[in-house]
């Protein structure tokens, strides 16, 4: 069995102003298969245990603002507690987890102005993005006969979407391989949220700067099992972008397209 962590990255408000000064939002989804839970939470707790030293575990909340911050004068505490040098090292440690447990990712970067205009009254960006993660998670369960988890980061207004969506698809089938429904959580109470955290702004930065070079998104390159760029563009199967298969670094197009190496992909 697979546990799912979701998080989001960007500003999910559809108004006009929103849209135009916030035109990304994302949402990254981390797997942890049941039998690597504990040693992948043992790992964070140690990790937190190093570098805060007599600091409370339950005031360490790995987020992607804390670690932008930290080793500048922006950090906040216990964030502010690091010097640059040994910020550096907890980011690397911190990183390897994602390879050291292999850990399948999994997410999806919405285009708002597109989706704005895609219908009259387009699902919340959040409904839109889960439920396209939620059918990649449940075609990679599928193939390995596997079930799933889903845990959530608490995301004001988005709960009853989510549900509504989820209890649907499985009654049809869709999502057969995703059990129970999903749990929202508060991020502070699960420390496993912050390897989905970090992950989401990473997705964000690189469909906002348009730049799959991005050094913390081209990293974790190799365990992207998909990821998907919404409104779906309108185009012939052979030549359509908006879903890729991460294969051993390279992004394949899963109908029949050829093979793009990351640094050249195109969103």
């Amino acid at each position: 069995m697979y546990l799912f962590y979701f998080d989001e990255s960007g500003n999910a408000q559809m108004n006009i102003k929103s849209v135009a000064a916030y035109p990304w939002f994302t949402l990254g989804a981390v797997g942890i298969h049941d039998s690597q839970w504990q040693a992948i939470n043992s790992t964070l707790t140690a990790l937190k245990a190093h570098y805060f030293p007599g600091v409370s575990l339950n005031k360490i909340e790995i987020k992607s603002v804390s670690l932008r911050g930290c080793g500048t004068r922006r950090a906040q505490w216990p964030w502010s507690l690091l010097t640059a040098g040994t910020a550096r090292s907890f980011v690397e440690e911190f990183y390897a987890i994602y390879t050291n447990y292999d850990l399948p990712l999994f997410a999806a970067g919405l285009d708002k102005v597109a989706h704005r205009h895609s219908a009259p009254n387009p699902p919340h960006p959040y409904e839109a993005t889960f439920a396209a993660l939620l059918q990649s998670i449940n075609r990679f369960l599928t193939d390995r006969n596997q079930v799933g988890l889903c845990f959530l980061d608490e995301f004001k207004g988005a709960d009853r979407q989510v549900i509504s969506w989820y209890t649907w698809r499985r009654w049809t089938g869709e999502v057969g391989q995703i059990i129970e429904r999903p749990a929202f959580m508060v991020s502070r109470d699960s420390q496993l949220i912050s390897l989905a955290d970090i992950f989401a702004y990473n997705v964000y930065r690189q469909f906002r700067e348009n730049d799959p070079t991005y050094p913390y998104f081209a990293r974790l390159g190799p365990q992207v099992v998909e990821l998907i760029s919404l409104p779906e563009k309108k185009a012939p199967a052979s030549r359509r972008l908006s879903i890729r298969l991460m294969i051993g670094g390279r992004f394949r197009a899963p109908y029949g397209g050829s093979a793009e190496p990351l640094a050249h992909l195109i969103l």
